[in-house]
């Protein structure tokens, strides 16, 4: 089985993923515009997404969030420093 990457465009990542911000977002917060996409050419094909979310309060980032259909479960949260936190969220489909 291989393995075939496939970089997105921000424009294009929008597009399918939405521009709006997380609802549960209650401090400042901002998305990333680069989504890396992994697909595999077996029966089961899948696609992951990666997102990264920014905002100044820890405990606003959920465990996991269903938007546009994508459950985005929460890998890792990174104190940036200066107050700002960045969450990482994957989703798989």
């Amino acid at each position: 089985m291989s393995i075939k990457k496939v970089l997105i465009t921000a424009s294009l990542a929008l597009s399918l993923l939405g521009s709006s911000i997380p609802a549960f977002a209650t401090s400042p917060v901002t998305t990333s515009s680069k989504q890396n996409v992994q697909i595999t050419d077996d029966a089961s094909t899948k696609a992951s997404f990666t997102r990264y979310i920014y905002g100044q309060d820890f405990d606003a980032f959920p465990t996991s969030f269903t938007e546009n259909n994508l459950l985005w479960i929460l890998q890792q949260r990174v104190d940036m420093g200066d107050g700002w936190w960045r969450a990482e969220y994957k989703a798989t489909f």
